[in-house]
């Protein structure tokens, strides 16, 4: 298993996509209601290559992250080769993105602005993974191109 398994309410959200990937598997209804009677870890092993497939789908579109906590702001534009971070951070703890941001613009002499590039590690979707695992969004991108422009 690659990343996780899909939380029960996850496959029921997808369950037309999961009939589908029985499908192309061979697996009709009846045969995946048969093995899940009778062979139970086979039908978690493909539980586990369909979850995996869904994450990988997943994450090869994300384009975007970012990560706020109050006084720090982390920009990630999520290259196919490489990603790139702007990392701007301030003393003061804001409640909401709009404020920071608002203070950056305002009094940018107060802030601390970086710029990296890295190449993955140890491939682009499991570093991706672990940013949405430990707390990153997915984003349009707005506040990254917004701000890549100005620094």
């Amino acid at each position: 298993m690659k990343y996780r398994v899909l939380t029960e309410d996850e496959f029921e959200a997808l369950k037309t996509n999961l009939s589908s990937f029985l499908i192309v598997q061979g697996i009709d209804a009846a045969s995946w209601q048969k093995m899940k009677d009778l062979e139970p870890d086979l039908a978690q092993k493909y539980l586990h290559d369909f979850s995996d497939f869904v994450f990988e789908n997943t994450l090869q579109k994300i384009g975007y992250i970012d990560f706020f906590n109050g006084n720090s702001l982390k920009l990630f534009k999520c290259n196919n080769e490489d990603i790139h971070l702007i990392n701007i951070e301030n003393d003061n703890k804001f409640g909401e993105i709009e404020d920071f941001i608002n203070a950056l613009i305002s009094n940018p002499a107060s802030f601390t602005v970086q710029k990296q590039t890295k190449k993955y590690h140890p491939n682009r979707s499991v570093e991706l993974f672990r940013m949405i695992s430990s707390g990153g969004l997915v984003s349009d991108g707005y506040w990254y191109e917004k701000l890549n422009e100005m620094y």
